[in-house]
Order: structure tokens, then sequence, then C-alpha cells
């Protein structure tokens, strides 16, 4: 168990621009119910960072949740897929550097703003996280008539929670 006052795991949550989305409603539902997930946890030690150029339409009443505001200038590319993931990178490099200088946590993890978690993701960490890393290969695609899916991580890309000190 986390004995220590530092958070077992921060989640990096990209948010997209306000400018980028059709439905900037449908963007904040999903991130509501994304940061519901986490602070649905079985444990409270985690901290969270949604990195956006716009806050979201509703306010963030937690201590374990910062709006880091970014104000980077928008990615260019010819590639409209490239520009979001140039983007997307960009919130996430400084997600990691607000999280590692205010609360230095043990572990931390990318979420999208439309991903869920396991209330007991966080608890299973701090009991038994001992690892560099680990790879979340099980997990389910959230749309009506939900279905289990392939290991998410060949679906959607890299699912891990990587320990905060392993780059030093």
């Amino acid at each position: 168990m986390n004995t220590d006052r530092r958070p077992t795991l921060a989640f990096l949550i990209p948010f997209a621009s306000r400018r980028t989305k059709s439905r900037w409603d449908i963007a904040c539902a999903h991130l509501r119910q994304t940061l519901k997930s986490v602070q649905n946890s079985t444990s409270e030690s985690y901290c969270m960072v949604v990195a956006g150029h716009e806050a979201p339409d509703f306010k963030i009443a937690d201590a374990r949740v910062c709006f880091l505001s970014v104000d980077h200038d928008m990615p260019q590319h010819e590639d409209a897929v490239v520009s979001g993931r140039l983007d997307k990178l960009a919130k996430i490099a400084a997600a990691w550097n607000y999280a590692k200088s205010r609360w230095n946590p043990h572990y931390l993890m990318k979420l999208d703003a439309d991903d869920l978690i396991s209330s007991r993701l966080v608890q299973w960490l701090e009991n038994f996280g001992r690892e560099p890393g680990y790879l979340i290969e099980h997990g389910w695609v959230w749309r009506s008539g939900s279905a289990p899916c392939p290991p998410i991580h060949r679906v959607f890309g890299p699912s891990m929670c990587i320990m905060f000190d392993y780059w030093k």
C-alpha cells in the first residue's frame, strides 16, 4: 500500500480544442464521464491533469483534478489526423510536466477524454505495482450494445501505466 503522500497514479488527459469539435457539448459530456470513471476508484491515491486550449463547460470541483490551460498554436499539417496527434502529444507533454512538478506521482497513464477505467485499477496499482510499467490488454468498447473487444492496445493504441521515475 502507498504510505507516502505521493499519488499512486496520475492520469494525463489531453482535451481537444473547441475549434476542432463540431459538438462541444458531447466532447464535454464524454470528459465528464471520464472524470467520474476515475473518481469512482476504490482508492483515492490518484490525480488527474486535463490539458486543453479551452476549459470544459462544467466546473471541476475536486482537488485531485486540475485543468491545465495550454496556449500552443494548433499544429498545422496537410493531414488533419497528424495535426490532431501532434496537438494531443503536446498536451500530454504539458500534463506530464505539470503532474511531475505538482504531485510527483509513482505512475502515469494517458487517458483520452472519452475513456473509462476500472474502479479497481488505482487500488491494484497501489497494492501490487512494483514493475516499471504495465500494458493493459483487456477492456471494453463503450457503445450502445457494447461487446468485449480484442486487446485494447491493438485497437486503440497503447493503454499502459508507466512508472514516473523510470525515465530519470
